[in-house]
């Protein structure tokens, strides 16, 4: 899990947003969380229910969860994937080559998406990140299984 930010234009002017994603590792299938411009404890919290919700949880049936040292995973946090068998590794300060794969996709929604648009306003971002997830899982060369 990692986080990347994006600068909105909004009506109270220029807006940073943390957008939350999720990848799995073996089949590179990245799981946008979701967007804030002021990620806190109660709404981290909300995002570690739901990857660990039973029925369709994003971590049901992984073991670890690969996160930075960000404040933003918060303790309340760490513990709600814990409860939900999912044990949290934080990796050590300043070591972004140890989570190559999250570094790889910001790197890659970035350069495709986001440094060529700007979102006007919350909902055109999440527009644009879901689209551009959607091209990342569907149309990127990356999964052509006839490659070796």
């Amino acid at each position: 899990m990692d986080f990347f930010t994006v600068e909105v234009v909004t009506w109270i002017g220029l807006v940073r947003y943390h957008v939350l994603f999720a990848i799995d590792v073996p089949s590179r299938k990245v799981e946008i969380r979701g967007s804030e411009a002021n990620p806190g404890g109660s709404w981290m919290e909300q995002m570690a229910r739901n990857p660990v919700d039973a029925v369709d949880g994003f971590l049901v049936g992984k073991r670890y969860a690969l996160v930075d040292r960000d404040p933003f995973y918060t303790e309340g946090f760490r513990r709600l994937l814990r409860q939900g068998g999912v044990k949290v590794v934080r990796l050590p300060a300043r070591s972004p080559n140890l989570n190559v794969f999250a570094e790889r996709f910001v790197l890659s929604i970035k350069s495709e998406c986001l440094d060529r648009l700007v979102p006007l306003g919350e909902a055109h971002l999440r527009r644009a990140i879901l689209e551009y997830a959607q091209h990342y899982h569907e149309e990127r060369n990356h999964l052509d299984s006839t490659t070796s």
